[in-house]
């Protein structure tokens, strides 16, 4: 609620400050654990205890592989709040976030409510057939 309040500028400033002494050490931390982690365990190229042992090291890459997504997030939300600062308002994140909006799918893809009702109809058709 008071977050919501405050201007852009502040809010921004207030980001700014938590992705650089919060977020960025916490996903360098875990990139470079998830780093060391995989590596160990390719290295001895760990595999499951069972009757037929399945490899553990690929999965294992995922972790720093998902480090270094949310590193690349953290870097675009800074961005975002340099812009914002500068500018005195937030960009736009309108069209990342958009609901589908049928009425615009079916004039990108040409279609009538017509043609969609035929298609039920044979749909329909070919299902009472059966």
């Amino acid at each position: 609620v008071l977050y919501g309040s405050l201007r852009p500028r502040t809010q921004a400033s207030i980001d700014l400050v938590l992705f650089v002494f919060f977020y960025l050490p916490g996903v360098l931390a875990l990139t470079w654990a998830g780093c060391t982690y995989a590596n160990e365990s390719l290295a001895i190229h760990e595999q499951t205890f069972s009757p037929d042992p399945l490899p553990l090291y690929p999965f294992k890459f995922v972790i720093p592989v998902a480090g270094f997504f949310l590193l690349a997030q953290g870097i675009i939300e800074i961005l975002r709040c340099i812009i914002c600062l500068r500018y005195g308002a937030w960009p736009s994140r309108v069209e990342d976030v958009e609901e589908v909006d049928i009425d615009k799918l079916k004039k990108m893809v040409h279609v009538k409510d017509a043609d969609i009702a035929r298609l039920d109809r044979l749909v329909e058709q070919q299902e009472s057939k059966r």
